[in-house]
């Protein structure tokens, strides 16, 4: 019988000459032939200053759960318990009868489909910034305005 497998994951990590040197081509490759374009992300990013975490947010944590809670939903465990004539109420009274373990992983499977999908209506709709993320805010608006003025008036960005 064979042994387990072993599986070695590199990740390269930059150093700070590497970080130079990406902040080098950055600036010679979108800021200096791309004002236009980078200020209308700067825009974009002065508006919605938390956009790039929420992205992130979104696909680590909120598209994931909301796949797992819906095939939950599919195999019947729902925000009312178990549905009745469904794939786990048919699993429930074949393996557990009346008596569900603690710790059982179908105790787990009711809690996780008693979740909603969307996890969204706690908030109470669109939170306003506060003073740190408005301070972002306006620090991208500034840059863009700067990149702007120097592109438009023939200025060399550097």
């Amino acid at each position: 019988m064979p042994g387990p497998t072993i599986q070695q994951i590199c990740i390269t990590v930059p150093t700070v000459e590497g970080l130079r040197q990406g902040a080098e081509v950055f600036h010679r490759e979108i800021v200096l032939k791309h004002p236009f374009l980078l200020a209308s992300g700067l825009v974009l990013l002065a508006y919605y200053p938390k956009s790039p975490f929420m992205v992130v947010y979104y696909v680590v944590y909120g598209i994931p759960k909301a796949i797992i809670v819906g095939l939950l939903h599919c195999l019947g465990f729902g925000s009312e318990g178990v549905r009745q004539g469904s794939y786990a109420a048919r699993h429930q009274s074949r393996v557990y009868g009346g008596y569900i373990p603690r710790d059982s992983t179908f105790s787990a499977y009711q809690s996780y489909g008693a979740l909603d999908g969307g996890g969204e209506s706690e908030r109470g709709g669109e939170e306003q910034c506060g003073s740190f993320w408005s301070a972002v805010g306006w620090g991208f608006m500034i840059t863009a305005v700067v990149v702007l003025v120097r592109s438009i008036g023939g200025k060399q960005l550097q």
